[in-house]
């Protein structure tokens, strides 16, 4: 990757580099925890509770230096994890949590989808998990 996000070259030129103006601050007035995905999310939880199912959750990172520039700060970011990791906790649900590789090189190929080292971690964590949880 030869660009300051870390993003696939080919993918950074063909969906990102010519709308770099546009996308300076774009997010800085988004409200993470008031979406509806969350609202989906929480009755998810639920109705896995409900239902006895046992999710194992992963909660994979975004890429941190193309998120400050579009103005979705750390700071909404990790309140968003905080909350997404309490309400699993509140159904007893195990989860991995990446947050603290947003800046980490390769962990995503763009902004959201996991890349080259995302996929070995996310690999070695769901085999560990449910080889531990066999019995």
């Amino acid at each position: 990757c030869s660009n300051e996000f870390y993003i696939r070259d080919d993918y950074y030129t063909k969906y990102v580099e010519k709308r770099l103006d546009h996308l300076k601050n774009v997010y800085s007035n988004t409200e993470l925890l008031q979406s509806n995905e969350m609202k989906d999310y929480e009755m998810l939880m639920q109705l896995c509770h409900e239902t006895g199912i046992d999710p194992y959750i992963i909660f994979i990172p975004t890429n941190g230096y193309f998120y400050d520039y579009t103005g979705l700060t750390a700071d909404k970011r990790y309140a968003l994890y905080d909350r997404l990791v309490e309400i699993a906790e509140t159904y007893g649900f195990s989860y991995f949590d990446m947050r603290n590789r947003e800046y980490e090189p390769y962990i995503l190929f763009d902004w959201i989808h996991l890349g080259w080292k995302g996929w070995v971690y996310v690999s070695e964590q769901i085999s560990n998990y449910f080889g531990q949880n066999r019995q």
